[in-house]
Parts: structure tokens; C-alpha cells; sequence
């Protein structure tokens, strides 16, 4: 006797307006509306700093365009996700997601900017570190990236007046980085191996220095799970 078939997952479309939903909705309008600067993220995890505006692409669906000044552009069609999320913790922005039953990798999440999020205290330990590593005439591992490709190289800083340059050992190739233009700062530390990363969530760019010297294949390869956010 043949086993049956297991019965596929019956589609809701359009999907059921539920409270939750509506009110997901409403503010993702709100904030499109009101022009609100709003950080995104998707698969990837990398979160983009941009605004919303209401997409026609056809009147049964709600959709928006999420994007911003360096060329990050994602559709959010709300109605491909059944599972809806807007958190509420104190006086934290509200944060709204949209993702499939069982699948949180599967979709989108959105929430206001939070202004207080500026790293300025760690700014200071940032050119220090640098300027530490140009006295000693440190080999320095450098990898930069946009969520969607990562560079990977060795090579030494300089400073030059507010901004540090990073030369890549045996070519002509040249970073030039301007830590006050980043929006987030994470140290790692173990022993004498230090590691810092700059983050700007507007570009979606990463910029990490490390004294800890390893085959750049190894570096990619903590990358590997990096996917487009481009949907």
C-alpha cells in the first residue's frame, strides 16, 4: 500500500488582516508618510539605514520601497509573510517584522533610527589603536565588505590629519578610512591580538583591522553565511 502524500500547506491569499497585522501596516505607512529614517535589515542580517515609500505595484497588495543614498533598494511585499512581529521595549524605537511560519531567516524587519546609538566614546580608542600599530610599524590584516562582498589583505596604517591610510603590502592598492564617519564600533581582544571594526549603517560597509595575521581564505570564510539583501 502507497503512503500518502503529505497535503501541501494551503496559501492565504490575500493573508487575513489581522490586528497585529493592521497595525504593522500602519506604521510602516506612518513612517513612509513621514519620511522617518528607518534601519533595515533582511537575510544577510546587515542593517541599512534608509527610508520607505508606498510602492503600486498592484492595488491587492501592500508594498513598499525601502532605500537609500548609496544605492541599497529592497521591495517589501508584505503580503508573501505570515508571520508578523512589532516589538515594543520601553523606550526603544518600535521594530516591526515580517517573515514566513517557522522561517525567521525568511523576511524583512524594520524599526526608527536610534539616534543614541552614535559610537563618539569609542571613536577616540579607535585612532589610538591606529596610531599604536604606525609606531610599531604593524602588519595589520585588513578585510572591508557590503554585506554582499568582502575584500581581504595585509598591509599598514599611517595617519593622515583626521583620516588614516591603509597601504596593502605589494601593491597599489590604498584605504582610506574616516573613523568619525562610522556608526558603530566593536572591539575584540585575546592576549596581545586586538581587532576593530567600524561599521557605517547608511552604506552598509564594514571596514576591521586585526594584529592577528591568518590565511585570508580563513577570513572568508566567517563570511561565508553573507547573502544579497536585494530582494
Amino acid at each position: 500500500m502507497k503512503a500518502k502524500k503529505p497535503t501541501p500547506k494551503r496559501i492565504i491569499w490575500p493573508p487575513r488582516m489581522t490586528p497585529k497585522r493592521k497595525r504593522a501596516l500602519a506604521l510602516l505607512q506612518e513612517w513612509a508618510d513621514k519620511r522617518i529614517e528607518l534601519e533595515y535589515s533582511a537575510r544577510a542580517g546587515v542593517i541599512f539605514t534608509g527610508t520607505l515609500s508606498e510602492l503600486s505595484l498592484d492595488e491587492r497588495r501592500t508594498s513598499f520601497l525601502f532605500r537609500n543614498d548609496f544605492g541599497v533598494h529592497a521591495v517589501l511585499s508584505t503580503d508573501l509573510y505570515d508571520r508578523i512581529e512589532v516589538t515594543e521595549i520601553g523606550d526603544l524605537p518600535i521594530n516591526v517584522g515580517f517573515f514566513r511560519q517557522g522561517d525567521f531567516s525568511d523576511g524583512f524587519s524594520a524599526r526608527p533610527k536610534d539616534e543614541r546609538a552614535k559610537p563618539k566614546r569609542d571613536l577616540k580608542r579607535v585612532c589610538e589603536l591606529f596610531r599604536h600599530w604606525e609606531r610599531l610599524d604593524t602588519m595589520l590584516m585588513v578585510n572591508t565588505g557590503d554585506g554582499m562582498r568582502i575584500t581581504v589583505a595585509c598591509g599598514k596604517v599611517k595617519e593622515l590629519s583626521d583620516r588614516f591610510m591603509f597601504t596593502i603590502a605589494d601593491t597599489e592598492t590604498i584605504h582610506l578610512i574616516a573613523p568619525d564617519q562610522s556608526t558603530s564600533v566593536h572591539f575584540e581582544s585575546e592576549g596581545d591580538e586586538v581587532s576593530v571594526m567600524l561599521y557605517n549603517d547608511k552604506s552598509g560597509m564594514h571596514f576591521t583591522v586585526t594584529n592577528r595575521l591568518e590565511r585570508p581564505e580563513d577570513v572568508i570564510n566567517r563570511f561565508s553565511a553573507l547573502t544579497t539583501l536585494i530582494q
